[in-house]
C-alpha cells in the first residue's frame, strides 16, 4: 500500500431505541478510510423488536455511506454485528477491499449473569495489507451510579472472551484497539452540583469527580489505553428531545457515560484529530461522542515487500 497511513473515525452513541433516517448521521464528516460505528440501545430488550430496530438502523446507515457525493469515494461494508441492542458497524474506502482481512466477528454476553445480552460487546478483528492489526469493540457496560466494580468487570470479561475466542491475548496480538460505548461510569457529586459545573462548562472539574477516570488512575480498568483530553459537556442525561440534562424525579447526575479509548503498542504510530460530542441530535437521552485519529500502518518487511511486487516468484519459492 502507497499510502502508509489510515484516518479513522470511531463513535458511540446511545440511541434509546429511537428511529433513525439518514439525516440522523450528517453530522459525521467525509475524508475518513475506516468508520467504525457503536451503537447502544438500538431498540427494546426483546429480541423481536430488537432485531427490526436493528435492521432499520443499518439501512439508514447504508443510505448514509451510499451518498458517494458527500463522501467523494465509495465504501465497502465489512462488519455488522448485533447483540441484541448492540451494534457495531465498519466500513471502509474501497480502495481498501482487497487489502483488509476479517479474522473474527463475534459478540460477548455480560447481561444478567452473562447469560443475557442487555449489556456485552460486540467486536471485530482484522487486518490491513497483511501486516497490521486492529480490533474495534462496541460495548455497552453495566448501569446505575454504584456499579463500578461491576463495570470494571465487565471490560475484564470482555477482554478475557476475546482472548480465549482468538486464542491470542488481544493486547499483544493488535497494534490498535479501539474500544467504544455507553460504559455507563458516572461522575460522583449532587445532581444539583454537577449540574451547575456541566452547564457553567467546567468539564475539567469535573473530571475529577468521574469513575472511569478515578478507576483508571488506579489501574482498575483500560491498564495500557488512553482517551484524548475530553473538551465537551456530559453526554448523558438528558430530557429526549431536550438540552435540558434530567428533570425527572430520578434526576440522574450528568455524567460521562459515553466514551473512546484506545490502545495502541506504539503511541507514535496514532495521532488523535479531535474528540467530541455533537449536542444538536436530540432523538436520544445521550448525544452521540466521536473521535478522529490518524494511524500509521506497519511497514512491509523486504520479503512480504518482494512477494506483492512479483507474486509469481513466491509460487516459485514454494515449490
Amino acid at each position: 500500500m502507497k499510502n502508509q497511513s489510515l484516518k479513522i473515525f470511531a463513535m458511540t452513541f446511545n440511541i434509546n431505541s429511537a428511529d433513525t433516517t439518514s439525516d440522523t448521521f450528517s453530522f459525521i464528516p467525509p475524508g475518513f478510510d475506516i468508520y467504525a460505528l457503536a451503537f447502544e440501545e438500538v431498540g427494546p430488550f426483546i429480541p423481536l423488536a430488537s432485531a427490526a430496530k436493528q435492521r432499520a438502523l443499518t439501512s439508514s446507515l447504508i443510505e448514509t455511506f451510499g451518498n458517494s457525493d458527500r463522501f467523494g469515494k465509495d465504501f465497502i461494508q465489512i462488519c455488522d454485528v448485533t447483540l441484541l441492542a448492540i451494534k457495531l458497524f465498519i466500513i471502509v474506502d474501497s480502495k481498501l477491499n482487497d487489502l483488509v482481512s476479517v479474522k473474527i466477528r463475534q459478540t460477548v454476553l455480560t447481561g444478567a449473569d452473562g447469560a443475557y445480552g442487555n449489556k456485552g460487546a460486540c467486536y471485530c478483528s482484522l487486518s490491513i495489507d497483511s501486516n497490521t492489526y486492529f480490533l474495534f469493540i462496541a460495548a455497552h457496560f453495566e448501569a446505575h451510579d454504584k456499579n463500578i466494580q461491576l463495570r470494571n468487570e465487565n471490560f475484564a470479561t470482555i477482554m478475557k472472551t476475546i482472548q480465549t475466542n482468538m486464542s491470542a491475548n488481544p493486547l499483544t496480538y493488535h497494534h490498535f484497539i479501539f474500544f467504544m460505548g455507553d460504559l455507563n461510569y458516572r461522575i460522583n457529586g449532587p445532581y444539583d452540583d454537577v449540574n451547575k459545573l456541566a452547564t457553567s462548562g467546567k468539564y475539567y472539574d469535573m473530571l475529577e469527580y468521574d469513575q472511569l477516570t478515578t478507576e483508571k488512575r488506579a489501574m482498575h480498568v483500560f491498564s495500557g489505553f488512553f482517551e484524548e483530553e475530553i473538551h465537551f459537556p456530559p453526554t448523558y442525561k438528558f430530557d429526549k428531545n431536550s438540552i435540558e440534562y434530567d428533570t425527572s424525579q430520578k434526576k440522574r447526575v450528568p455524567s460521562f457515560t459515553d466514551r473512546i479509548l484506545v490502545y495502541s503498542r506504539n503511541r507514535s504510530r496514532i495521532k488523535g484529530l479531535g474528540y467530541d460530542a455533537n449536542m444538536d441530535i436530540l432523538i436520544s437521552d445521550h448525544r452521540p461522542v466521536h473521535a478522529k485519529f490518524e494511524v500509521q500502518l506497519n511497514p512491509k518487511s523486504a520479503e512480504q515487500q518482494k512477494a506483492q511486487e512479483n507474486p509469481k516468484s513466491i509460487v516459485c519459492l514454494i515449490e
